[in-house]
């Protein structure tokens, strides 16, 4: 026999979440993973949203909690955490404790697990002292010849694997300043936790209680979590306008953030009255030419997604349009300008692929 046990038959797995999205992107991510086979997903509504409330009810699997001021009021004795990170790990501590599955995991309501089998079969696999399961994560990009159709479009760019030539050595200067490993967004993946440890979840691992010996990982090579960072790119760039007004500004407050980041925001915030601008950002960093698409799928950094969001909406009874301009109409961020902003990215986005010669900022 090759492992001294057994493994484990019949495991079980859910989801925690912390979210603020509109409402299609939460049925996705709630019934894409109930379909997977998590047997709950477990959403924290970081701000009260009756609509999504009611729908979430109806959906078998799926448990909510309002975090409300009477909800930090009750767990942490005080107001609301204002740095987002905070709330998401006091959420997924609280899910964690109080987990009904053998195994748990903490994702963003725009990462959808992806398994080439059952998650369950991988997760029953493991051997005993596993505390979890390391997924690591890729990144949706565009065919920058093509306009994004249907909100799960595109493919999956990987990140540049430690050890590799670093970004500086194989990347266009231009790009470099707004990229951590080849990527727009984070690197770290997402981890699936053995529930009963003595541990302390985090935003992509958990980590030992003081004291505690460290926790042993297992690197997954049959899963993986699919980061759709911006679900349009309208999406995306709001987000990041959006970056400075929901942390407040200075360098100080976006200190925790990733350079890329920082500087990907920055770059926004300078450039907000000129869509035009944006839209270039946007297909600099997300969107690549099928020439490049082809050289990273050769080298093993590029994957077509084998998820499909849409047909496990429908296989819930769930009918959305998961259409790009359904889902830009019905974006409400706390951003000024915000319905210009959308004509007038839409307008310029239209006409970039109209291959209009002069586009006036």
């Amino acid at each position: 026999m090759y492992f001294r046990d057994a493994g484990t038959e019949r495991v079980t797995w859910a989801v925690v979440a912390t979210c603020r999205e509109s409402l299609v992107l939460t049925l996705s991510f709630v019934t894409h993973h109930l379909a997977q086979g998590a047997a709950y997903v477990e959403l924290y509504l970081d701000a009260p949203d009756p609509v999504q409330e009611a729908v979430l009810a109806g959906i078998p699997g799926c448990r909510v909690t309002v975090c409300d001021a009477e909800y930090w009021q009750e767990t942490l004795g005080g107001p609301r955490p204002p740095a987002n990170e905070k709330r998401q790990l006091r959420n997924a501590g609280r899910a964690y404790a109080r987990a009904e599955a053998d195994w748990i995991v903490h994702l963003d309501a725009d990462e959808f697990i992806e398994a080439d089998l059952p998650l369950a079969d991988i997760l029953g696999a493991l051997p005993e002292t596993v505390d979890y399961l390391h997924l690591p994560n890729l990144e949706r990009v565009f065919d920058a010849s093509c306009p994004q159709d249907e909100l799960f479009d595109g493919y999956m760019r990987a990140p540049l694997v430690r050890g590799w030539p670093v970004q500086a050595d194989i990347l266009a200067p231009e790009v470099q300043p707004m990229m951590h490993r080849g990527i727009v967004a984070h690197s770290q993946g997402k981890s699936v936790v053995r529930s009963g440890r003595d541990c302390l979840m985090g935003i992509h691992s958990p980590r030992a209680r003081s004291g505690r010996d460290r926790l042993v990982a297992w690197p997954a090579t049959t899963a993986r979590v699919l980061h759709y960072d911006g679900l349009t790119g309208f999406h995306w760039i709001m987000k990041l306008m959006r970056g400075w007004s929901d942390r407040g500004r200075g360098a100080a407050v976006h200190g925790g953030l990733a350079p890329a980041r920082q500087a990907q925001i920055g770059y926004v915030d300078e450039n907000r009255g000129d869509m035009y601008a944006l839209l270039q950002l946007h297909q600099a960093l997300k969107a690549l030419p099928p020439v490049d698409l082809a050289r990273m799928e050769a080298l093993g950094l590029m994957r077509r997604p084998q998820i499909d969001p849409g047909a496990a909406l429908r296989a819930m009874g769930r009918v959305s349009d998961l259409s790009v301009r359904a889902f830009d109409d019905g974006l409400d961020f706390e951003v000024p300008d915000l319905d210009r902003h959308r004509r007038r990215w839409r307008r310029l986005y239209r006409m970039h692929f109209e291959g209009e010669k002069r586009i006036t900022a």
